[in-house]
């Protein structure tokens, strides 16, 4: 396992787990970014990562990337 900002552009993945706080989980379960769904990474900046999970891109800032745990696809 590794982190998602350790991933290059074009990588699909799964969510294995966070290690974020609760509201920060929250916020992303809500998205629809859960264990078990697949995601690619689009861009990588230097203050954030865009990803694609289930149709939709979201920049994710890059210590939150930091905090999922993936697995690739």
């Amino acid at each position: 396992m590794q982190s998602l900002n350790s991933l290059k552009v074009g990588t699909k993945f799964f969510v294995q787990r966070y290690t974020l706080d609760a509201f920060t989980k929250h916020q992303l379960i809500e998205l629809g970014i859960i264990p078990s769904t697949p995601v690619e990474i689009m861009q990588k900046n230097f203050s954030f990562v865009i990803i694609k999970c289930r149709g939709a891109r979201y920049a994710l800032a890059k210590y939150i990337a930091r905090q999922l745990m993936v697995c690739k696809a």
